[in-house]
């Protein structure tokens, strides 16, 4: 393993950000059928026509309480398997200042069927075929972007034509393996005071993480259960952030959790060769929700592929 660099985040003073395709599952009964017809076409030159006539009927024009935009996103879906009738909905924001020049990323929500859609999206809009591209998304992202990028890296050597130029991958807090994800949760739990050492010491001694069945155990079991009854007791997304009442907490206070103080450190990562790990300091589960700066600051730095914005620690 190459050498550690451990360095303190700074937030950027700029941000220069891409083209942002969003991608969920949904039943293709939802489609309107003039979004559905360039997946019944066997002719390439009859895709590309009647791809450019959906490409202009997904224009988002205005949405309730949408302020004045700078920039032209699209919303759609586009279907991926006629006979089991099933499609993708994408949502698709242009970048605001050039979106001619900027690297296309897609965000996945879940869903597979990810490497289908995304040829036919193509189709649809094929003046971004050949775009540097990147894979982003949190949580049970974890769980389809390494799969997908293993399948776009392997189909580009076997044909050329599907080429995706893909350049790399951004995943925010991760779900990988089940045993290491449910270790990991315990350990969390206790380090961070969320659980007795009576109780963590009974899971560490009575649960098989990597058994079919974790919950066999009943020391195990309860052990389990008693972990989870605590974090039901406050923000298991974020531990530190007061659970809030929706019906009594006002905007100002949310803007005021938002706010950043350009001097604070916003957190720490270690880079590797071809790896950087950072962690927020002070964010939750979703990042971006309790740190919109920073975590604008690690996008844009992860797609010029340049280190993060730091000053070195002594220690």
């Amino acid at each position: 393993m190459d050498q550690l660099v451990k360095r303190a985040l700074v937030p950027l003073p700029y941000l220069v950000l891409p083209i942002l395709l969003i991608l969920f599952a949904a039943p293709i009964a939802s489609c309107r059928p003039t979004l559905m017809s360039n997946s019944h076409q066997h002719h390439d030159q009859d895709k590309r026509v009647i791809s450019m006539v959906n490409y202009e009927d997904d224009l988002v024009t205005s949405l309730p309480g949408q302020p004045n935009v700078n920039f032209r996103h699209y919303a759609g879906y586009v279907t991926v398997h006629e006979s089991h009738e099933r499609a993708l909905f994408y949502w698709f924001f242009e970048a605001s200042t050039q979106p001619e020049h900027k690297p296309l990323v897609l965000w996945l929500n879940g869903a597979s069927d990810a490497y289908e859609f995304l040829h036919r999206w193509y189709v649809k809009f094929p003046a971004y075929r050949n775009r540097t591209f990147y894979i982003a998304g949190e949580s049970y992202a974890g769980k389809y972007i390494p799969e997908l990028a293993e399948l776009i890296h392997d189909k580009n050597k076997d044909d050329p034509s599907l080429y995706i130029d893909l350049k790399g991958v951004l995943m925010g807090n991760p779900e990988t393996s089940d045993p290491d994800d449910l270790r990991g949760m315990v350990d969390y739990a206790w380090s961070h005071a969320v659980v007795s050492d009576e109780t963590y010491n009974i899971i560490k001694e009575k649960c098989d993480f990597n058994s079919s069945d974790v919950y066999s155990n009943p020391d195990c079991k309860q052990g389990l259960d008693d972990m989870l009854t605590q974090y039901n007791e406050i923000d298991i997304y974020s531990l530190y952030t007061s659970v809030c009442d929706a019906n009594s907490t006002s905007s100002g206070s949310i803007n005021s959790m938002l706010k950043t103080s350009p001097k604070m450190v916003s957190g720490w990562y270690q880079e590797y060769k071809g790896l950087t790990f950072a962690t927020f300091r002070g964010a939750g589960h979703d990042v971006p929700t309790f740190k919109p700066r920073s975590s604008l600051a690690l996008f844009a730095s992860f797609l010029q592929g340049q280190s993060l914005p730091s000053s070195r620690l002594d220690t």
